[in-house]
Protein backbone atom coordinates (compact mmCIF):
# COMPACT_ATOMS: atom_id res chain seq x y z
CA UNK A 1 0.00 0.00 0.00
CA UNK A 2 3.06 1.91 1.03
CA UNK A 3 4.22 1.73 -2.77
CA UNK A 4 0.81 2.50 -4.46
CA UNK A 5 0.83 6.00 -2.48
CA UNK A 6 4.43 6.89 -3.24
CA UNK A 7 3.19 6.34 -7.19
CA UNK A 8 -0.04 8.20 -6.89
CA UNK A 9 1.11 11.43 -4.84
CA UNK A 10 2.80 12.89 -7.60
CA UNK A 11 -0.13 12.04 -10.01
CA UNK A 12 -1.62 14.22 -7.48
CA UNK A 13 0.41 16.99 -7.46
CA UNK A 14 0.70 17.40 -11.08
CA UNK A 15 -3.50 17.74 -11.15
CA UNK A 16 -3.28 20.07 -8.90
CA UNK A 17 -0.77 21.91 -10.65
CA UNK A 18 -2.43 21.48 -13.82
CA UNK A 19 -6.02 23.09 -11.90
CA UNK A 20 -4.98 25.67 -10.18
CA UNK A 21 -2.68 27.11 -13.97
CA UNK A 22 -6.50 26.64 -15.32
CA UNK A 23 -7.67 28.40 -12.63
CA UNK A 24 -5.26 31.27 -12.95
CA UNK A 25 -6.14 31.39 -16.93
CA UNK A 26 -9.97 31.31 -15.98
CA UNK A 27 -9.81 34.28 -14.11
CA UNK A 28 -7.46 36.76 -16.14
CA UNK A 29 -9.82 35.96 -18.73
CA UNK A 30 -7.60 34.07 -20.99
CA UNK A 31 -9.59 30.89 -21.44
CA UNK A 32 -13.20 31.49 -22.19
CA UNK A 33 -15.57 29.43 -20.19
CA UNK A 34 -18.91 31.62 -21.16
CA UNK A 35 -19.38 29.67 -24.48
CA UNK A 36 -19.30 25.88 -24.92
CA UNK A 37 -20.85 22.76 -25.32
CA UNK A 38 -23.28 22.12 -22.07
CA UNK A 39 -23.28 18.55 -21.52
CA UNK A 40 -19.28 18.83 -21.01
CA UNK A 41 -20.21 21.84 -18.49
CA UNK A 42 -22.63 19.24 -16.73
CA UNK A 43 -20.40 16.28 -16.75
CA UNK A 44 -17.20 18.61 -15.25
CA UNK A 45 -19.54 20.42 -12.25
CA UNK A 46 -20.69 16.48 -11.71
CA UNK A 47 -17.49 14.79 -11.75
CA UNK A 48 -16.09 17.97 -9.36
CA UNK A 49 -18.71 17.44 -6.97
CA UNK A 50 -17.81 13.47 -6.67
CA UNK A 51 -14.43 13.83 -6.41
CA UNK A 52 -14.94 16.28 -3.63
CA UNK A 53 -17.08 13.94 -1.82
CA UNK A 54 -15.39 10.81 -2.49
CA UNK A 55 -12.30 13.04 -0.99
CA UNK A 56 -14.73 13.93 1.72
CA UNK A 57 -15.28 10.09 2.28
CA UNK A 58 -11.59 8.74 1.75
CA UNK A 59 -10.22 11.44 4.48
CA UNK A 60 -12.56 10.27 7.23
CA UNK A 61 -12.40 6.78 6.69
CA UNK A 62 -8.43 7.33 7.16
CA UNK A 63 -8.83 8.88 10.03
CA UNK A 64 -11.07 6.41 11.78
CA UNK A 65 -14.03 8.59 11.94
CA UNK A 66 -17.96 7.42 11.54
CA UNK A 67 -19.37 7.42 8.23
CA UNK A 68 -23.08 8.23 10.27
CA UNK A 69 -22.43 11.66 9.82
CA UNK A 70 -21.71 11.94 6.07
CA UNK A 71 -25.42 9.95 5.95
CA UNK A 72 -27.23 12.75 7.54
CA UNK A 73 -30.45 14.45 5.41
CA UNK A 74 -30.67 14.93 1.75
CA UNK A 75 -27.49 16.86 2.16
CA UNK A 76 -24.71 13.82 2.96
CA UNK A 77 -21.95 13.20 1.08
CA UNK A 78 -23.19 8.86 0.36
CA UNK A 79 -26.53 10.88 -0.97
CA UNK A 80 -24.52 13.36 -3.42
CA UNK A 81 -22.09 10.50 -4.16
CA UNK A 82 -24.60 8.08 -5.11
CA UNK A 83 -26.82 10.97 -6.70
CA UNK A 84 -23.50 12.07 -9.39
CA UNK A 85 -23.04 8.35 -9.85
CA UNK A 86 -26.29 8.12 -11.49
CA UNK A 87 -25.93 11.55 -13.38
CA UNK A 88 -22.27 10.61 -14.49
CA UNK A 89 -23.54 7.39 -15.78
CA UNK A 90 -26.65 8.42 -17.87
CA UNK A 91 -24.45 11.66 -19.31
CA UNK A 92 -21.78 8.43 -21.08
CA UNK A 93 -24.84 7.42 -23.73
CA UNK A 94 -24.96 11.14 -24.81
CA UNK A 95 -21.20 11.61 -24.91
CA UNK A 96 -20.48 8.93 -27.31
CA UNK A 97 -23.52 10.28 -29.69
CA UNK A 98 -21.90 13.26 -29.55
CA UNK A 99 -18.21 12.46 -30.13
CA UNK A 100 -17.48 13.35 -33.16
CA UNK A 101 -18.52 16.46 -33.22
CA UNK A 102 -16.26 16.62 -29.68
CA UNK A 103 -13.21 15.57 -31.53
CA UNK A 104 -14.02 17.87 -34.22
CA UNK A 105 -13.96 21.07 -32.42
CA UNK A 106 -11.22 19.79 -30.11
CA UNK A 107 -8.98 19.03 -32.99
CA UNK A 108 -9.88 22.77 -34.77
CA UNK A 109 -9.11 24.46 -31.24
CA UNK A 110 -5.60 22.52 -31.05
CA UNK A 111 -4.22 22.51 -34.64
CA UNK A 112 -6.13 25.98 -35.84
CA UNK A 113 -7.13 26.41 -39.32
CA UNK A 114 -7.99 23.77 -41.78
CA UNK A 115 -5.32 22.12 -43.81
CA UNK A 116 -5.61 21.57 -47.72
CA UNK A 117 -5.80 17.60 -46.91
CA UNK A 118 -8.63 18.33 -44.08
CA UNK A 119 -11.63 16.32 -44.73
CA UNK A 120 -14.09 19.16 -43.71
CA UNK A 121 -12.42 21.29 -46.41
CA UNK A 122 -14.17 19.04 -49.14
CA UNK A 123 -17.40 20.66 -49.68
CA UNK A 124 -19.61 22.02 -52.34
CA UNK A 125 -18.31 25.66 -52.77
CA UNK A 126 -21.57 27.89 -54.99
CA UNK A 127 -19.21 30.42 -55.34
CA UNK A 128 -16.85 28.34 -57.69
CA UNK A 129 -20.11 27.71 -59.35
CA UNK A 130 -21.30 30.86 -60.25
CA UNK A 131 -17.69 32.16 -61.13
CA UNK A 132 -18.12 29.33 -63.98
CA UNK A 133 -20.88 30.55 -65.11
CA UNK A 134 -20.58 34.10 -65.70
CA UNK A 135 -17.60 33.06 -67.68
CA UNK A 136 -19.38 30.66 -69.81
CA UNK A 137 -21.72 33.75 -70.50
CA UNK A 138 -19.06 36.11 -71.54
CA UNK A 139 -18.20 33.34 -73.88
CA UNK A 140 -17.94 34.14 -77.66
CA UNK A 141 -20.68 32.52 -80.44
CA UNK A 142 -18.04 31.77 -82.87
CA UNK A 143 -15.59 30.00 -80.07
CA UNK A 144 -15.06 27.59 -77.48
CA UNK A 145 -14.33 28.25 -73.51
CA UNK A 146 -11.15 26.97 -72.99
CA UNK A 147 -9.85 25.98 -69.28
CA UNK A 148 -8.09 27.73 -67.30
CA UNK A 149 -4.67 27.15 -68.03
CA UNK A 150 -4.90 25.54 -71.32
CA UNK A 151 -2.63 26.51 -74.30
CA UNK A 152 -4.15 28.12 -77.37
CA UNK A 153 -3.58 24.64 -79.12
CA UNK A 154 -5.40 22.71 -77.05
CA UNK A 155 -9.10 23.24 -75.93
CA UNK A 156 -12.06 21.61 -73.22
CA UNK A 157 -13.04 18.23 -74.79
CA UNK A 158 -16.78 18.23 -75.88
CA UNK A 159 -18.66 15.03 -77.10
CA UNK A 160 -20.28 14.45 -80.37
CA UNK A 161 -24.03 15.70 -80.16
CA UNK A 162 -26.02 12.54 -81.39
CA UNK A 163 -28.33 13.08 -84.23
CA UNK A 164 -31.14 10.91 -84.40
CA UNK A 165 -31.84 8.15 -87.01
CA UNK A 166 -35.25 6.43 -88.08
CA UNK A 167 -35.21 3.23 -89.05
CA UNK A 168 -37.39 2.90 -92.16
CA UNK A 169 -38.62 -0.59 -93.65
CA UNK A 170 -36.20 -2.87 -94.85
CA UNK A 171 -35.60 -2.24 -98.88
CA UNK A 172 -37.52 -4.68 -101.62
CA UNK A 173 -34.71 -6.59 -102.56
CA UNK A 174 -33.87 -7.72 -99.50
CA UNK A 175 -37.62 -8.72 -98.19
CA UNK A 176 -38.24 -10.82 -101.62
CA UNK A 177 -34.34 -12.51 -101.01
CA UNK A 178 -36.13 -13.63 -97.61
CA UNK A 179 -39.09 -14.88 -99.21
CA UNK A 180 -37.10 -16.35 -102.03
CA UNK A 181 -35.32 -18.40 -99.57
CA UNK A 182 -38.39 -19.63 -97.05
CA UNK A 183 -40.07 -20.93 -100.12
CA UNK A 184 -36.86 -22.47 -101.19
CA UNK A 185 -36.94 -24.14 -97.99
CA UNK A 186 -40.63 -25.39 -97.88
CA UNK A 187 -41.60 -28.61 -97.43
CA UNK A 188 -43.88 -28.83 -100.38
CA UNK A 189 -40.78 -28.26 -102.69
CA UNK A 190 -38.43 -30.19 -101.10
CA UNK A 191 -41.06 -33.19 -102.10
CA UNK A 192 -41.57 -31.90 -105.34
CA UNK A 193 -37.86 -31.82 -105.77
CA UNK A 194 -37.30 -35.29 -104.58
CA UNK A 195 -40.32 -36.55 -107.14
CA UNK A 196 -38.75 -35.01 -110.39
CA UNK A 197 -35.08 -36.22 -109.75
CA UNK A 198 -33.71 -39.44 -110.64
CA UNK A 199 -32.03 -40.16 -107.33
CA UNK A 200 -33.05 -43.03 -105.54
CA UNK A 201 -35.97 -41.73 -102.75
CA UNK A 202 -34.50 -41.20 -99.33
CA UNK A 203 -36.80 -43.00 -96.88
CA UNK A 204 -36.42 -42.86 -93.26
CA UNK A 205 -38.50 -41.38 -89.79
CA UNK A 206 -39.61 -38.54 -89.62
CA UNK A 207 -38.86 -37.68 -93.47
CA UNK A 208 -42.48 -36.92 -94.31
CA UNK A 209 -45.17 -33.89 -93.08
CA UNK A 210 -41.88 -31.76 -92.71
CA UNK A 211 -40.11 -32.89 -89.62
CA UNK A 212 -36.17 -33.74 -89.69
CA UNK A 213 -34.60 -37.28 -88.80
CA UNK A 214 -34.78 -38.23 -85.80
CA UNK A 215 -31.84 -37.30 -83.12
CA UNK A 216 -29.27 -39.61 -81.23
CA UNK A 217 -30.76 -38.74 -78.52
CA UNK A 218 -34.31 -39.48 -79.56
CA UNK A 219 -32.99 -42.61 -80.88
CA UNK A 220 -30.76 -43.43 -77.38
CA UNK A 221 -33.86 -42.77 -75.37
CA UNK A 222 -36.00 -44.85 -77.06
CA UNK A 223 -33.73 -47.95 -76.40
CA UNK A 224 -33.14 -47.58 -73.35
CA UNK A 225 -37.01 -47.34 -72.48
CA UNK A 226 -37.45 -50.39 -74.68
CA UNK A 227 -34.74 -52.44 -72.80
CA UNK A 228 -35.76 -51.47 -69.04
CA UNK A 229 -39.26 -50.89 -70.01
CA UNK A 230 -39.94 -47.57 -68.33
CA UNK A 231 -40.38 -44.15 -69.34
CA UNK A 232 -37.92 -41.28 -68.79
CA UNK A 233 -39.61 -38.01 -68.23
CA UNK A 234 -39.13 -35.01 -70.35
CA UNK A 235 -38.98 -31.52 -70.19
CA UNK A 236 -42.16 -29.68 -70.65
CA UNK A 237 -40.41 -27.54 -73.43
CA UNK A 238 -38.86 -31.02 -75.27
CA UNK A 239 -42.79 -32.68 -74.38
CA UNK A 240 -43.75 -29.87 -76.30
CA UNK A 241 -41.85 -30.10 -79.32
CA UNK A 242 -42.28 -33.97 -79.44
CA UNK A 243 -46.47 -33.42 -79.21
CA UNK A 244 -46.57 -30.68 -82.17
CA UNK A 245 -43.99 -33.01 -84.04
CA UNK A 246 -46.12 -34.79 -86.53
CA UNK A 247 -48.38 -32.32 -87.51
CA UNK A 248 -45.87 -28.90 -87.02
CA UNK A 249 -45.76 -29.00 -91.14
CA UNK A 250 -49.38 -29.11 -91.95
CA UNK A 251 -49.78 -26.11 -91.98
CA UNK A 252 -47.38 -25.55 -94.79
CA UNK A 253 -48.77 -27.64 -97.64
CA UNK A 254 -51.63 -25.02 -98.06
CA UNK A 255 -49.83 -21.87 -97.49
CA UNK A 256 -48.93 -20.48 -101.26
CA UNK A 257 -47.65 -17.05 -100.35
CA UNK A 258 -44.25 -17.59 -100.59
CA UNK A 259 -44.42 -19.03 -103.62
CA UNK A 260 -44.90 -16.15 -105.96
CA UNK A 261 -41.44 -14.96 -105.02
CA UNK A 262 -39.84 -17.54 -107.04
CA UNK A 263 -41.79 -16.76 -109.81
CA UNK A 264 -41.32 -12.99 -109.92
Amino acid sequence: MFQNECVVIPQVAEVAAHGREMLRRVREGRLQSQKGVSLLHVRSHSLLGYLQDLTLLLGTKARGGSLGGLLGGSGGALDRLLETRVVLEKLRPLELRLKYQLEKLLRAATVGGRGPDDPLSFRPAPSNMAAQEEEEEEEPKGGRAKAPGVGEGQRKYRPPKLVPVTYGPPSSEGAAEAARRRALSSSVLRELREELSEAPPEVGEGSHGGGAAVSREELERRRYEESQLCRLRLPRRAGRGRGAGPGQGLDSITNFGAFPALLG
